[in-house]
C-alpha cells in the first residue's frame, strides 16, 4: 500500500509540472501577440551638448557696371580688396568690410588701421607687380588711373569708380555695398549721413545764412564749383557759392573771378589760406581783411574734399567754423561799392591826375556835391566815395584825363577801372554831379583845362 501511495504522488507532480508548462507558454504567447499590435512608445529626444551650425548661405554672382561703362562680373563676395583712392578706402570701412582691405594707395589714412596695409602708390605711379602679389579679388580705382587696363590685362576684376557730385557719392555707396554683399548697408550709411547734415545745417547762424562763399580746392586757383560734391553741401548750409554748375565741378579761375565776385567768406586749407593776401589784388578781399574765413586743418580738410561716407563730418566742421566767426558789415547779397583796389591804384592814378584835374575839379564840385551826398553816402559810403567818384566822373573827364592817366596805368589795372558804383548810387549823384561839373570841365570856360601848347 504504501508502494501505491508513492506512485499517486509522482503521477500528481508530473500532472502539476505540466500544467504549469502549459499555463507559462500560454502566457507568453499572450504577450508576445500584444507586444506586436501595440504601436512602439514615443522616446524624448536628447538635448545636444554642442550648438547647431547655421547653414552657411550659397556664393552668390554679383554683376554691375562701373563709370566707364565696363561689366564686371564677381563669383562671390570678394575677400581681398584693394583700393587706390582715398574715398574708396574710406567707403569699404564705412561698410564694415576694412578687414577685406589688403593694400591702399598712398593718400588713404582713414580710419587708423589702413595705415598698416601696403602702400601701392598713387594714380600716375600704381605699383602693378606688388599689387599683383596681393593676389586681390576686386581693385576699386577712379577713371584717372593708368593702372585700369593693365590690371584687366593681367585677368584681375577692376571698378572703376570716382563721384563728382553727391548723387554720385550716394550712387558709389550703392554699389560697393552690393558687391560686398550688404546691399542694405549703403542706404543705412546714406541715410545715417542725411541726418547728420541736416542736423548741422540747423546749426548755422542766421547772419551767415544766403552769405555768398568762395571754396578753394587747389592754389592755381581751382575752385569747388555749385556741381560739385562740396557745392552741393555748402547749399545744404544755405551758403551761395560764387562758382555756377555752368564752369563745372571744380573748374580753374582766373583770380580776377575771385576779386571781382567779392565774396562774403573764404574757405580753403589752412596753407591755402596762409598765403592768399600775398596774391596781387587778394589783400584787399574784405573777406579776407574782416577775417571772415575757414581755415580747416589737414584731417577736417580730408572729409570736405573726399566724396565719401565723411561729408557729414565736413558739414560739421564747416558749422563750426561759421559758429566762431564775428558777424561783419560786408554782404554779399546785395553788392555796394567795393573796389578792393585802391591800395594798389592810388599810388599809380593819384600822381597823374590829381595835378591836371584837381585845380579844376575841386573848386567847382565840392560845394556843391558834398551838401547831396555827405548825409546819403556817409554811414556806408565814406570808405570807397573817393576811389568811386573817379570812374563817375570819368565820361565828363575822359578828354582831359586820358592823355594824363593811360600811362600810368598798367595794364592789368585798366579792368580794374571801370566803374563800381553800384547802380542805386549812380542815381544819386548823378544830379548833383552834372550840373556842377559841367560848366567847369567844358574847355571854353575853364581856361585851367585847355591844353598846354607844345
Amino acid at each position: 500500500m504504501r508502494r501505491g501511495w508513492h506512485r499517486l504522488k509522482a503521477l500528481l507532480n508530473v500532472a502539476l509540472g505540466c500544467v504549469a508548462l502549459a499555463t507559462a507558454g500560454a502566457y507568453s504567447a499572450q504577450t508576445q501577440t500584444q507586444t506586436q499590435t501595440q504601436p512602439p512608445l514615443k522616446t524624448q529626444p536628447q538635448p545636444q551638448l554642442q550648438p547647431q551650425l547655421q547653414p552657411q548661405p550659397q556664393p552668390q554672382t554679383v554683376t554691375v557696371t562701373d563709370e566707364q561703362g565696363h561689366s564686371v562680373t564677381l563669383p562671390a563676395a570678394p575677400q581681398r580688396i584693394v583700393a587706390l583712392l582715398p574715398s574708396l578706402t574710406e567707403t569699404v570701412c564705412a561698410l564694415q568690410a576694412c578687414q577685406r582691405l589688403v593694400g591702399t594707395d598712398r593718400h588713404s589714412n582713414w580710419p587708423a588701421e589702413v595705415a598698416a596695409l601696403p602702400k601701392l602708390g598713387g594714380l600716375e605711379d600704381t605699383q602693378i607687380e606688388r599689387l599683383v602679389a596681393l593676389r586681390p579679388d576686386l581693385v576699386l580705382l577712379p577713371p584717372s588711373s593708368r593702372a585700369a587696363d593693365r590690371l584687366r590685362a593681367l585677368g584681375l576684376p577692376v571698378l572703376v569708380l570716382e563721384p563728382q557730385d553727391w548723387a554720385g557719392t550716394q550712387r558709389t555707396l550703392r554699389t560697393v555695398a552690393r558687391v560686398l554683399g550688404v546691399a542694405d548697408g549703403g542706404q543705412a550709411v546714406i541715410d545715417a549721413g542725411e541726418r547728420r547734415i541736416d542736423a548741422a545745417a540747423a546749426r548755422v547762424p542766421q547772419r551767415w545764412r544766403g552769405r555768398s562763399v568762395y571754396f578753394e580746392v587747389a592754389s592755381t586757383p581751382y575752385a569747388a564749383g555749385e556741381a560739385s560734391f562740396v557745392g552741393a553741401l555748402l547749399l545744404r548750409l544755405s551758403l551761395i557759392n560764387i562758382v555756377p554748375a555752368a564752369l563745372g565741378p571744380f573748374p580753374q579761375l582766373n583770380p580776377e573771378f575771385v576779386l571781382r565776385a567779392q565774396p562774403a567768406l573764404v574757405m580753403a586749407s589752412r596753407s591755402a589760406l596762409l598765403q592768399m593776401p600775398s596774391r596781387p589784388g587778394w589783400g584787399a578781399l574784405p573777406a579776407l581783411q574782416s577775417q571772415h574765413r575757414c581755415a580747416f586743418a589737414p584731417a577736417e580738410w580730408d572729409t570736405l574734399v573726399r566724396p565719401g561716407p565723411r561729408l557729414a563730418d565736413g558739414a560739421e566742421a564747416i558749422v563750426q567754423c561759421l559758429l566762431a566767426l564775428q558777424p561783419g558789415v560786408h554782404s554779399a547779397r546785395h553788392p555796394v561799392v567795393q573796389l578792393g583796389i585802391e591800395p594798389v591804384m592810388k599810388s599809380a592814378v593819384q600822381p597823374a591826375v590829381q595835378p591836371a584835374v584837381q585845380p579844376a575839379v575841386q573848386p567847382a564840385v565840392q560845394p556843391a556835391v558834398q551838401p547831396a551826398v555827405q548825409p546819403a553816402m556817409q554811414p556806408a559810403m565814406q570808405p570807397a566815395v573817393q576811389p568811386a567818384m573817379q570812374p563817375a566822373m570819368q565820361p565828363a573827364m575822359q578828354p582831359v584825363m586820358q592823355p594824363a592817366v593811360r600811362p600810368a596805368l598798367h595794364p592789368a589795372m585798366q579792368l580794374a577801372t571801370q566803374p563800381a558804383l553800384h547802380p542805386a548810387s549812380q542815381r544819386a549823384l548823378q544830379p548833383a554831379l552834372q550840373p556842377a561839373l559841367q560848366p567847369a570841365l567844358h574847355p571854353a570856360r575853364n581856361p585851367a583845362l585847355h591844353p598846354a601848347p607844345r
